[in-house]
């Protein structure tokens, strides 16, 4: 159990995280598509990364898993794998962030145009669930993956915050999350214009 003053620093780290990843939400949404998604996960790798270290023994060898050219856990969907297996995302999100890291590949290992209405890309899109804030009823394939994004990589790092235990089968603290996604937004702010 934490003391209040614990929890307090606590709540304070985490709306200092939001407000962080909500402008680099705002910076991955003003590139174009293909820079959108490699910005976006490479956002997303960057807090998975700092999530399973929170959950690991500070060592050198917990930090070359993860931070080590070829480490077991140096990739984004590694990393996704074990976020899950340590409970910081359900299988939904696993699920969403398998299509992501797909994209990403996509995105960046191809010279060919890239754009979210075309063909693999909007079916790939397609396949992510709908995000839980914020969804008007026409969202482009760009929009739905950048709102997915934002969402993703503002709860895996806050959820971090409130619990130093696995979260079991995807039993997550949403009600917290709601009461803070009225005080950040939780898309990118030239998203809600549409």
């Amino acid at each position: 159990m934490r003391s209040e003053e614990e929890q307090a620093v606590l709540e304070q780290q985490a709306h200092a995280h939001m407000m962080r990843m909500q402008e680099a939400a705002d910076r991955s949404f003003s590139y174009d598509d293909r820079g959108m998604v490699i910005s976006y996960c490479a956002y997303i790798e960057e807090t998975l990364e700092e999530v399973i270290l929170r959950r690991l023994v500070d060592c050198k060898q917990a930090r070359d898993l993860l931070q080590k050219p070829g480490g077991a856990i140096s990739e984004f969907y590694a990393r996704a794998r074990m976020a899950r297996a340590l409970g910081c995302i359900d299988d939904q999100d696993l699920a969403d962030l398998k299509i992501m890291a797909s994209i990403r590949n996509k995105a960046a290992h191809s010279w060919q145009p890239f754009d979210f209405e075309e063909r693999p890309i909007s079916d790939m899109a397609r396949n992510m669930s709908q995000a839980r804030y914020l969804v008007p009823e026409n969202n482009t394939r760009r929009l739905q993956f950048a709102k997915r994004a934002t969402e993703l990589l503002l709860t895996i790092g806050l959820l971090s915050f409130w619990t130093d235990r696995p979260l079991g089968n995807g039993t997550f603290m949403l009600q917290r999350i709601d009461q803070i996604a009225f005080e950040v937004r939780l898309v990118p702010r030239a998203s809600t214009e549409t």
